[in-house]
């Protein structure tokens, strides 16, 4: 049966295909292909510039020849006509006196060609892989032959040897060890042997029906053995202890020795990495695992390249970002490198504009961090899509299993408890915290008193403190450990030190954070006008930096289409969001009643068609059909976010509009978050402005501007 991930795969090539009207290329099918091998053993040798070992070499393959099994040496010679002309003139004097089977092939250049010609060469069921700078064992044939299986991997013993020392000990050693004579399917177990070619015999009809890719200056071992066993599952015998042993020389100019650079620590890993990704998507449940880990693996070179070279980390995950698999390895890639804690009590992958927000802070800003968030299934659905933000930037997301709450301060006590216990031995440079929901700060605030060293930076949502008919909100603050700490706070902040959960969200961010994210002017002035001091408010607004919500790049609004169909006969508008009383539903009813209001956009004057996207459709229809608004708008649920990206690109126009404050507060606070998501779509934007509201500031060709009815 197909794996599922290979058919979603194949689907969506097919869709593209379609939608570009390209034509359709027939799935392609993998044929085994059939040889006829004699009983025995290949040793495949490929050389390139082995001029200092071949003397060594053959000297040990003397020592291996078997009277009894039949065996063949097949040397590969690849590089340059000067350097394969050297080899072969060294290897045939050398060989000239032995008494081994063997042949001399010449290939292309590359390790791959070369170790391809060797397999295709091959006469004997199973094959051997050898370096020309390693040895084996002397006898090592006929000690092997009893442990060979036509369909089983058979694994010996590794050593390594520096200059004239034999040392039986290495990682790869200690893993194989407690293996000794016994037969497994534990691939994970034992996954270090699998991931080279040495130490090991393999049927040679699997390499036959892998190959190597020609394609890869490194790493391809690691690419063969995981074809290998995705293909085939076989089992790995592993000879008992002593039986045989591949000697190891380890030199200067090893892969596990090159000097570090983008191209091999970045580039070839990348490489090795997209065809390991397109493996475990092909991969059952317990094979995908071991692909993932050794994946990891290959992204440990980029993590460690990253931390010698920090100015790259953009052009890496743009790198990595054009892969198309189902795992890329990014939580490897970040592992050495996080500087920075994002604290967001709601975050993805829950649907929830400040989690939204938050992770597009993330993409935005363009650093390795770590994540600290809330379970919020009990209160938001989940849209793993959503996750596609920042993932890149991501090394660990700890998500809390506490009970989500607003106003409950024994509920946001256990995750400020629970999220100080995550980090307590990880060292940030930052800690960047988004509100809302009061938890963020205060799990920052008390992490930042821990370590004042700490740069804290507190973004604000909205005002806290009031609501948005400016009524104070109040709930009990009741903790004995944070009253303590905020007797800790600048006394000039002594008078505003209380026991109310929300006005302390605010006070703890103006008194310690180093700075405070604000999405707009109007936002920052409303909440320090509260404070009658001067020095107060100077301090806020010293610690200010304005930055209005982040835009998704142009490419999130292709990955997931709408399936939703719109009429060329109509004018089609989209409005995405709830009907609040202070929002929404009078300036629906406007645009409906009065649609000379678009005449600029509409010049063909195309009768209007709405198409409103909300938490509750059934809710919103029963409010439109009191109004006689039924024929005029389409009610639908609310779209997943990358999907809802794509349909703000379809209609013709989008509908945004101020909430209703003047009859309650001096100045409108309130920049709308959905805005920023409009604006990626380059639609026209019908904006229903209340006077000397952020929104009204803007200055935008896509903006048209009209006028809030007073309520």
């Amino acid at each position: 049966m197909q794996n599922s991930r290979v058919r979603v795969k194949e689907i969506n090539r097919v869709l593209a295909a379609l939608k570009e009207g390209q034509p359709l290329q027939p799935t392609k099918s993998e044929r085994f292909i059939e040889k006829d091998y004699q009983p025995g053993l290949s040793i495949i040798i490929p050389m390139y510039k082995s001029a200092p070992f071949i003397e060594r070499l053959v000297n040990s393959l003397i020592h291996v020849i078997s009277e009894s099994v039949p065996y063949e040496v097949v040397f590969v010679l690849n590089g340059t006509e000067e350097t394969v002309a050297l080899d072969q003139d060294l290897l045939e004097k050398a060989l000239s006196s032995s008494r081994l089977n063997y042949s001399i092939l010449l290939s292309e250049q590359g390790a791959g060609k070369a170790r391809n010609a060797g397999i295709k060469a091959a006469r004997y069921s199973h094959s051997l892989l050898l370096d020309s700078d390693d040895t084996l064992s002397p006898g090592i044939i006929d000690q092997l032959e009893p442990y060979l299986s036509p369909t089983a991997i058979t694994v010996f013993e590794i050593h390594d040897i520096h200059t004239e020392s034999d040392s039986g000990s290495n990682v790869i050693q200690e893993e194989v060890k407690p293996f000794f004579g016994q037969t497994t399917t534990e691939y994970f177990k034992i996954m270090k042997i699998l991931s080279m070619n040495g130490a090991k015999v393999i049927p040679s009809s699997y390499l036959l029906n892998t190959l190597y890719d020609e394609n890869l200056r490194s790493g391809e071992d690691i690419v063969l053995m995981m074809s290998i066993i995705t293909k085939f599952m076989p089992e790995v015998i592993i000879v008992p202890e002593h039986t045989a042993v591949y000697h190891r020389y380890i030199v200067d100019n090893s892969v596990s020795r090159v000097a570090m650079s983008y191209d091999f620590n970045v580039q070839q890993r990348f490489e090795v990495i997209r065809l390991l990704g397109d493996l475990a998507d092909e991969a059952d449940a317990e094979i995908r695992q071991l692909i993932l880990n050794r994946m990891d693996a290959q992204a440990g070179f980029v993590s460690r390249y990253l931390m010698v070279h920090p100015e790259d980390y953009s052009r890496v995950i743009q790198l990595f970002q054009t892969l198309d698999c189902d795992y890329i390895p990014y939580g490897a890639i970040n592992r050495n490198n996080v500087r920075t804690l994002y604290i967001g009590y709601c975050f993805t992958p829950y649907a929830d504009t400040s989690g939204i927000v938050l992770a597009k802070r993330i993409r935005e800003r363009c650093q390795p961090c770590d994540v600290i968030s809330n379970d919020m299934s009990a209160v938001r659905t989940v849209d793993y899509t959503l996750n596609q933000i920042a993932e890149p930037f991501i090394y660990q997301h700890f998500e809390l299993p506490t009970k989500p709450s607003f106003s409950s301060w024994s509920v946001i006590e256990s995750f400020v408890t629970l999220g100080e216990r995550k980090v307590k031995d990880r060292k940030y440079d930052e800690i960047y915290s988004r509100v809302l929901w009061p938890g963020s700060h205060f799990l920052a605030f008390k992490l930042k008193m821990q370590r004042p060293e700490i740069k804290w930076t507190a973004e604000f949502s909205d005002p806290v403190l009031h609501d948005i008919k400016n009524n104070e909100r109040e709930a009990p603050l009741h903790s004995k450990q944070l009253h303590k700490l905020f007797g800790k706070i600048d006394k000039r902040w002594k008078s505003y030190i209380d026991s109310n959960l929300f006005n302390m969200t605010e006070i703890i961010a103006f008194a310690e954070a180093d700075e405070i994210i604000f999405t707009n002017y109007s936002q920052m002035f409303s909440m320090c006008e509260r404070f009658k001091e001067p020095e107060l408010r100077q301090i806020i607004t010293e610690k200010a930096v304005i930055k209005t919500h982040p835009v998704a790049e142009p490419s999130f609004y292709q990955l997931e289409q709408s399936l939703i169909q719109l009429d060329q006969d109509y004018f089609h508008i989209g409005y995405f969001g709830n009907f609040y009383e202070t929002r929404g539903l009078q300036e629906i009813i406007s645009l409906i009643r009065e649609p000379e209001q678009v005449a600029a956009l509409n010049p063909k004057s195309l009768p209007l068609k709405l198409h409103i996207f909300t938490s509750n459709p059934k809710q919103s229809k029963m409010e439109l059909r009191k109004h006689g608004l039924g024929r005029s708008v389409e009610v639908y649920p609310y779209l997943p976010y990358l999907e809802f990206l794509n349909m703000t690109t379809h209609v013709d126009a989008l509908l945004v509009m101020d909430a209703h404050t003047a009859a309650y507060k001096k100045r409108n606070p309130y920049l709308p978050s959905k805005l920023s998501d409009y604006m990626g779509s380059g639609k026209p934007i019908i904006a229903f402005i209340e006077p000397g509201s952020p929104m009204s500031g803007l200055k935008s060709a896509q903006l048209l501007k009209i006028d809030l009815k007073s309520q």
